[in-house]
């Protein structure tokens, strides 16, 4: 006898969600492509799930998701300053949009379990560690290339930010 169990539509976006985040905290030491991948999916998932109007009252009634969200006001505004718009809104803005729309997905969708968080550093600090030891090996076989190529998949600052992080 077959037992099958019911799948609800909250389940699979909840699945989604997750796996979404697991690639995003992978990717981040690793990938810029991937990073962007996992944020798309994110998206995509948190537009597809539907019910935006409760959403958007979850998130404004959120005061540091709404504090951290203006950071992106305050680079636009920054802007008036800039001497290539072309630029900074193909490229600056692009680049600092997960600023804007990662804490609104982020504070209105399911909140983790303690189980799942763990998931989510543990994935994180063993992909940290993995390209710090891609990195050592570089240096130790290659001593003649520069230090700043220790990290290979991202500039130096965002990965000893990420470094200090984990």
């Amino acid at each position: 006898m077959v037992v099958r169990a019911k799948i609800s539509r909250s389940t699979i976006h909840y699945c989604i969600y997750y796996a979404a985040l697991c690639i995003l905290v992978i990717s981040m030491p690793t990938s810029r492509w991937m990073q962007t991948a996992s944020l798309i999916l994110l998206g995509a998932n948190w537009l597809v799930e539907g019910g935006l109007k409760e959403k958007f009252r979850k998130f404004f009634s959120d005061k540091p998701a709404v504090a951290f969200s203006m950071i992106y006001l305050v680079i636009v505004i920054g802007l008036l300053w800039s001497k290539d718009l072309k630029y900074a809104f193909s490229h600056d803005l692009l680049h600092k949009s997960p600023t804007l729309f990662l804490p609104l997905i982020i504070v209105t969708s399911p909140g983790p379990d303690r189980r799942m968080l763990r998931l989510l550093l543990l994935l994180f600090i063993t992909s940290v560690f993995t390209v710090s030891v891609i990195g050592l090996l570089n240096r130790a076989f290659h001593p003649d290339i520069s230090f700043r190529e220790a990290s290979p998949y991202m500039p130096g600052a965002y990965y000893g930010m990420m470094l200090i992080l984990a």
